[in-house]
Formats: C-alpha cells, sequence, structure tokens
C-alpha cells in the first residue's frame, strides 16, 4: 500500500484533466485575441501583439498555480498517509458523501487562504481507516474533471497526523447509510457527514472506536 498517490507534481499535471474554470478562461483569451486581431490586423497589429505576448506568458503561469493548489491539497493524503504508519490501514476510494450542516459563513477566520485547511464541499471521499482515526479526502467531479479537497483526519481521542483534523463527537445507524458528526475548531458549526457505501466495513470499525 506504499503507493498511495505517489505521484509527482508533473505527473499528477499529466494524469488530470484540464480544469473546467481553466478551459474558460482559455476559450476567453482565444476569443479576445481573435476579436483584437480582426479588428487591428488592417491597421496596426502592435495591441494584437501585446495582448498575445501577455496571453502566452499569463495563462501558463495561472494553469501552473491552479494546478500546484490541487497537487498540494492531493499530496496532502500522502503525507497523512505516511504519517499513519499502519500496516493495517484500510483504504476505500470514491465513496459517495452526503456533508450536512457546512456552511462556509460560519468559518472562524473567512479571509483564511491556508489551503491546507479542509471545505466541506464534497460528494465523494476516499477513505482511509487506521486503527484510532479515518482521513477523509474529499473529492467532487465538475464537468468530468475531479477536483480535490484538502483531506482532514476525523479522530476521537488523539490526532495521529500532521494534517488538518476534527473531533469525531458522535455516529448513527439508519439501516442503510452511516452517518458521523464532527466539530472542527475553524468552523462555529458541527457537521455531518454520511456515507452512502462500504456500511458493512464502516460500521464495525464506528462500533469499535465509540466503545
Amino acid at each position: 500500500m506504499s503507493d498511495f498517490r505517489p505521484e509527482t507534481f508533473l505527473q499528477f499535471i499529466k494524469k488530470t484533466k484540464p480544469y473546467w474554470s481553466l478551459k474558460i478562461i482559455w476559450v476567453s483569451a482565444f476569443m479576445f485575441l481573435a476579436f483584437v486581431f480582426f479588428w487591428t490586423y488592417k491597421t496596426d497589429l502592435n495591441a494584437f501583439w501585446g495582448y498575445f505576448i501577455f496571453c502566452i506568458v499569463a495563462l501558463p503561469l495561472q494553469a501552473g498555480f491552479a494546478y500546484w493548489l490541487s497537487y498540494k491539497m492531493y499530496h496532502l493524503g500522502r503525507i497523512a498517509f505516511l504519517d499513519l504508519n499502519d500496516k493495517e490501514l484500510k483504504i476505500f476510494n470514491d465513496v459517495n458523501v452526503f456533508v450536512k450542516g457546512f456552511d462556509l459563513f460560519s468559518k472562524k477566520k473567512f479571509y483564511d487562504l491556508n489551503v491546507s485547511k479542509p471545505i466541506y464541499d464534497f460528494e465523494q471521499a476516499d477513505i482511509i481507516f487506521s486503527k484510532k482515526s479515518i482521513i477523509l479526502l474529499g473529492k467532487s467531479k465538475i464537468f468530468g474533471t475531479i477536483t480535490f479537497a484538502s483531506p482532514v483526519e476525523l479522530f476521537t481521542s488523539k490526532a495521529k497526523t500532521t494534517i488538518a483534523n476534527a473531533k469525531l463527537i458522535d455516529w448513527s445507524d439508519s439501516g442503510k447509510r452511516l452517518q458521523i458528526e464532527i466539530i472542527d475548531s475553524n468552523y462555529d458549526k458541527p457537521i455531518k457527514i454520511e456515507f452512502k457505501r462500504n456500511y458493512e466495513e464502516i460500521k464495525p470499525w464506528l462500533t469499535k472506536v465509540f466503545q
């Protein structure tokens, strides 16, 4: 299991589809350059070449920055995996989840732009189970592109990793789905997360840690 999220930054770029926001920016830039070209090609192309050079320089820098932020959040998952150093880890990928009660405006420091702090706005997650904690690695699929959320360690007594963490305070069983309740010190309100899959695997772990 040592190969969990082993990609370097360049390998991550190669395997990740362009983000939809970048696609919109690229198309808009192309349309703008086409407009400037047809507006000036009979008179003075200096403006066109100026904008062209700007786009050639700015767009790759912008894309590189966007991919770097995404990779940083993605790679935090590997850091957490290595921090656990547990041979009995269980990993479940692409588990559908439903986050309840998350309010971005309940963030205590709203203008804190630290990307290592989780935002609970995702519909799927890769989940790592250790003996005493869960690593929740949220992700979403937007227009065919997967975006990654910063991972968070959910614990009942003591955090085991160096990534962001939240306290696991309760859980419930509806018979078909499991729901956990957590308190993240970065937010004023508790957050509930419902697991839509892997009922049989997750329930024994929750039962054990809450004994």
